[in-house]
């Protein structure tokens, strides 16, 4: 029988060139990864039991970002 996890965690890894080249703004490019990666992943959660998940996604060189990228970041997560 497999044992799923009630709490998961996840430590993104962003690669900014890779968002650069999208040529968006920072706000346009947060909500592109939202709606693209978490979503899909909190609905799998969810359908696997999976009460708890924990999203990392702010380091150092996001301290150095817009503020306005840093205040999307802090509601997402709140």
């Amino acid at each position: 029988m497999l044992h799923i996890p009630k709490h998961v965690a996840i430590i993104m890894d962003g690669n900014r060139r890779w968002l650069n080249k999208l040529k968006l703004p920072d706000l346009s490019r947060s909500y592109r990864g939202l709606k693209k990666r978490i979503e899909p992943i909190i609905d799998c959660a969810i359908d696997m039991g999976i009460t708890h998940l924990t999203f990392w996604a702010f380091s150092t060189e996001k301290l150095v970002s817009t503020s306005r990228e840093v205040r999307f970041l802090l509601v997402y997560s709140g």
